[in-house]
C-alpha cells in the first residue's frame, strides 16, 4: 500500500477486549484487519486488553475524547 493510501483511523468503543461474543470482537476484529491492510490504527476505550498491533488510548470521562482525537488526527 503506498503512504497516500494509509489511513490513520480511530475507533471509539466502552471496552477494547475479546469477549466471549458480539460486538467487543466486532471491533477488535476489524481493527486487526485494518492494520493487517498497513493502516495506522488507533482504539479510544474506556477498558482495553494489551493488542501490540495496535495503538490504545484509555480515556476516563468523555470529556478526554476531543482530546485524543486531537493527538491521533485521523484523516
Amino acid at each position: 500500500m503506498n503512504a497516500a493510501a494509509v489511513k490513520r483511523l480511530l475507533f471509539f468503543t466502552e471496552h477494547f477486549r475479546m469477549a466471549q461474543t458480539g460486538a467487543e470482537n466486532d471491533i477488535v476484529t476489524l481493527c486487526r484487519a485494518q492494520a493487517g491492510r498497513g493502516h495506522e490504527v488507533h482504539v479510544a476505550a474506556h477498558t482495553a486488553s494489551d493488542f501490540s498491533e495496535l495503538t490504545v488510548h484509555l480515556y476516563d470521562e468523555t470529556s478526554d475524547i476531543p482530546a485524543i482525537i486531537d493527538h491521533v488526527k485521523p484523516n
